[in-house]
């Protein structure tokens, strides 16, 4: 199988097929990097095969004959992001045309607590960590690393409540 440390022309030839497919595996300049196992792992989560983050003879074979999946809302608004759950992948669509599809973590089931704001009378609440169903909107992006009641979040991008799509 490919992995780090694979000559870099294999790993441009897969890079570049999955720039094609909409995967994000980083620059297509050779180099196996963490971007290229996340995009492995995502095309090995949409088919639904073992999740090594390596590129081996069944994962040639996906990335050869590859298929969208079906929209998981037909006739949705035509620019949205679809996060499929059972999957673990979000998929970004513009004019109903796939242009992202990436792997995910979504919320865990655990508990966490948190601290409102200083506004009288301040309150410690907890609440389950969850992915909600429905329809929302982006309201505030952070660049970069930022601190969040349940660990570190990258980029993320708010949408409900204080909850937030995030990279790796």
């Amino acid at each position: 199988s490919y992995g780090p440390g694979t000559e870099s022309l294999i790993v441009a030839a897969y890079q570049q097929r999955l720039v094609d497919l909409k995967f994000d595996p980083g620059p297509v300049d050779g180099n196996w990097t963490q971007a290229m196992t996340f995009a492995v792992q995502a095309v090995q989560k949409v088919a639904g095969v073992d999740r090594n983050g390596r590129i081996g003879p069944t994962e040639h074979d996906i990335l050869e004959s590859f298929q969208y999946p079906q929209p998981l809302h037909v006739g949705a608004e035509p620019n949205r992001t679809e996060i499929d759950i059972a999957k673990q992948v979000i998929t970004l669509y513009n004019n109903n045309q796939v242009t992202l599809i990436t792997t995910t973590s979504t919320a865990s089931g655990e508990t966490f607590c948190y601290v409102t704001p200083k506004k009288a009378p301040t309150q410690r609440i907890c609440e389950v960590a969850t992915t909600p169903n429905g329809r929302y909107q982006y309201y505030f992006f952070y660049d970069g690393w930022q601190d969040g009641d349940l660990g570190e979040l990258y980029n993320p991008y708010y949408c409900f409540k204080g909850r937030a799509i995030h990279g790796y």
